[in-house]
Order: C-alpha cells, then sequence, then structure tokens
C-alpha cells in the first residue's frame, strides 16, 4: 500500500498547526500598540507524475505554510493626551537604534531617557533611541523656563520611514521589523503626517480571527482522521499478509 496519503495527511496536520500559532500570535496582539496583523499563505509540496491506466497523473504529497505575510496598513488611533506619544497617519514606520541594529515600528508610545552628557532624548519602551530624518538621536525640546516637552517641535523631529514594499519587511519579535532584500532601503519621509498624543491601535480583528481558528482547528482535526484511517488500513494489510 502506498504511504502517499499518510505523508500528505500528516504535512496537513503540521500546516494546520502552523498556521494555529500564526493566528495565536495574532490574538495575543489584539491589544498592541500599531500591531499588523500575520496572514498565512499556502503552498502544495512537491508533485509526482503516475501512471493511471495508461495515463499520467499528477499526485500530490500534501502542503505547507509558504510564507507569512504582513497586512501592513494604517489603521485607527486612540487619543492619549501623552506628550511623548505618536502615530502615523500616513504610510511609514518609526526607527530606532539598538546598539548598531535599526530596527521599524508604527508603535509610537515612547518614553524619555537621560544620557551620560545629562542630556534627555527620545527612547522607545527597551531605552533604544528614537531616530529622526537623519538616523540621529533626538534630543527632548522643552519649553523655555519650564519642564514641560515643547510638543510641536519634538513632532517635527521624529523621523518617519518609507519603504519601497513594506510587506517584505521582516517580523523580529515584539512588533519590530528590519530591512530585507525584498523590502528594499529606507527612504525618510519628512513629509509624513505625524499625530502627537495618539497611538496607532492594533489591526486584529478578533471576529475574523476566531473565524480563522475554527477553520484551521477543523482542517487539522481532519488531516489526524486522516493519518488515523491510513493506519489502520495498513494494519489490516499486515494482518492479511500474515
Amino acid at each position: 500500500m502506498s504511504s502517499i496519503g499518510f505523508y500528505s495527511s500528516a504535512s496537513g496536520v503540521f500546516t494546520a498547526k502552523d498556521a494555529m500559532d500564526i493566528t495565536a500570535n495574532n490574538v495575543a496582539n489584539i491589544n498592541t500598540n500599531g500591531y499588523k496583523h500575520l496572514r498565512p499563505s499556502f503552498g502544495d509540496l512537491i508533485y509526482t507524475e503516475r501512471k493511471l491506466r495508461n495515463e499520467e497523473v499528477q499526485t500530490g504529497h500534501g502542503s505547507r505554510v509558504l510564507k507569512t505575510d504582513l497586512m501592513y496598513g494604517v489603521d485607527s488611533f486612540a487619543q492619549t493626551e501623552k506628550p511623548l506619544d505618536f502615530a502615523i497617519a500616513t504610510e511609514g514606520l518609526f526607527a530606532v537604534r539598538e546598539g548598531d541594529s535599526i530596527t521599524y515600528t508604527r508603535d509610537g508610545s515612547f518614553y524619555m531617557s537621560q544620557n551620560a552628557e545629562g542630556v534627555w532624548e527620545l527612547v522607545n519602551n527597551r531605552g533604544a533611541y528614537v531616530l529622526d530624518n537623519e538616523g540621529n538621536n533626538i534630543p527632548i525640546p522643552f519649553i523655555e523656563g519650564t519642564t514641560e516637552v515643547d510638543r510641536n517641535t519634538l513632532t517635527e523631529a521624529v523621523g518617519v520611514y518609507n519603504f519601497d514594499n513594506p510587506y517584505g519587511l521582516d517580523p523580529v519579535g515584539d512588533n519590530y521589523y528590519v530591512q530585507t532584500r525584498s523590502s528594499g532601503e529606507p527612504q525618510a519621509d519628512p513629509e509624513a503626517r505625524k499625530l502627537n498624543g495618539y497611538l496607532e491601535m492594533s489591526s486584529v480583528n478578533l471576529g475574523t480571527e476566531m473565524v480563522k481558528v475554527i477553520e484551521f482547528q477543523r482542517g487539522f482535526q481532519a488531516n489526524v482522521r486522516m493519518v488515523q484511517t491510513h493506519d489502520e488500513l495498513q494494519n489490516i494489510i499486515n494482518h492479511l499478509r500474515q
């Protein structure tokens, strides 16, 4: 008895499991500022040609998650009134530098940190420096004679970067992305519209994700049953040979 059915259904089990993991990650980030949900794209495994009644028939060997697509775009905003919170009302991403690494994000929830020279600078929640359009750190401007942040000056200073293909960015965790060969080089966008005192909300739609959970769970169960059925048939055949 051929094992094609067994391996095809087994690959379906792993495919459904991987798709469920992606969906679970989306649901876990439903309250993450600026999070862009991910969508699994599926592909067929290798085909083989078999002769059946003097005809060549292509036989598939299952499926796999071919890639994970970043569903990039502009979503709704929540007003916070905090002077260090920012949202981008157009396409683009904030850039932050941690050591020699530069990553990009839509999460504009920033803070201030004092450097060795006593200058307050704009940072993210990990202490990485937020960059301006020239790739430099951003000192916090204060209204003269006060400790109040000069919102207008700070808003102008915050950099926004675009990519030729933002869907090609590679997620590296914690709601950050890095450029890839597919995304192209980052390009500063001084004309980007920035909102101070706002944060962009997550793009995850809980209803849509729950429908996907049911869909992938059904696929997982169906493939598990096919594996079990194929195993039972194999056992019957083995006993008939004895």
